[in-house]
Order: structure tokens, then sequence, then C-alpha cells
């Protein structure tokens, strides 16, 4: 498989023009900006890995393809003492469908629960419908929605760890 060529590994502080390159990337695919906002939609917890994710109890995962192009990322934030919020799951499109959400996912559930976090939360657009069949897939349940925009609408949903 595709995915086990590829080097899962926390975030280094030189992948971050990269994953602004990959985040710009997502936004254009599914339009994912509001008005007034100078700089993409939620750009600046990129610019403070550090801060947002890692010194806050969460993490922050890339994955690396061979010759060091990064094919994607994701990360935890924690929320309490229970709860983990899932964010930035982003993966390239030529990488798609080749396992890496999916070993994303896995990894952070893992580290949720050696950290005591059952409840993991995340939020996803309309929009974004294999997302969607991938956190259904994976025993996660649509919990509520609001709408971003007047035409882009987030799904929230949440699982339960054993």
């Amino acid at each position: 498989m595709v995915s086990e060529q590829l080097t899962l590994r926390g975030y280094r502080p030189e992948d971050v023009p990269a994953l602004h390159e990959i985040d710009y990337e997502f936004q254009r695919e599914v339009d994912f900006t509001l008005p007034g906002r100078a700089r993409p939609y939620h750009h600046e917890d990129l610019d403070d890995i550090d801060g947002v994710y890692l010194n806050a109890g969460g993490a922050f995962w890339v994955i690396e393809a061979p010759g060091g192009e990064i094919a994607g990322y994701g990360a935890v934030m924690r929320v309490d003492e229970r709860t983990a919020r899932l964010r930035r799951f982003r993966v390239r499109e030529r990488w798609r469908r080749q396992g890496l959400a999916t070993r994303l996912l896995h990894e952070a559930e893992r580290f949720c629960r050696e950290r005591g976090l059952l409840r993991v939360t995340l939020g996803t657009t309309d929009r974004q419908q294999p997302a969607q069949a991938l956190y259904r897939k994976h025993g996660y349940v649509e919990t509520g929605e609001h709408w971003l925009r007047p035409d882009l609408r987030e799904i929230e949903f949440a699982k339960e760890l054993a």
C-alpha cells in the first residue's frame, strides 16, 4: 500500500510553508473563506503550532512522502480533561484515497486514548462528502451543525473512544 511508503511524523517548524500551501489548496477547493478576512479562514493556528497544539496538550503530525514532500497533516487540540478536537485533517489531492486520512485518524485516536481523552469532536463542511464518509465509517456520529456563511454549513461530529 502506498501509505506505508510515507512517514507519519511530528511537525517541524520548517514544515510551515508546506502546511500553508496545502491549506490554501484546500480552501480554494471548497471555497472556505469568510467575508472580511484578509487571510484565509483558520490560518492563524498554523503560525503558532507549538502554542495552539503542542504546548496545550495536543499534537500535530505530517505525512511525508519520499523526497520530503508533505502529503498531508492533521492535529489534535485538547479541549478539556476528557475531550479532544480533531483539527486540520488535510491531504493533498494527488495523495487522496490511499489511506492517509485513515492513518492520521488512527494516530489521533491512539494519542487521545493514551492521554485519557475519551471524547473526540470535529467539524467538517457540507461540501466535504468524502471526509464525512470517512468519519462515519470510523464511528463518528453527527451531533449538530451551524452556518459559517449563508452557503456553507459546518457539520459537527463526535465519537466516544473505548
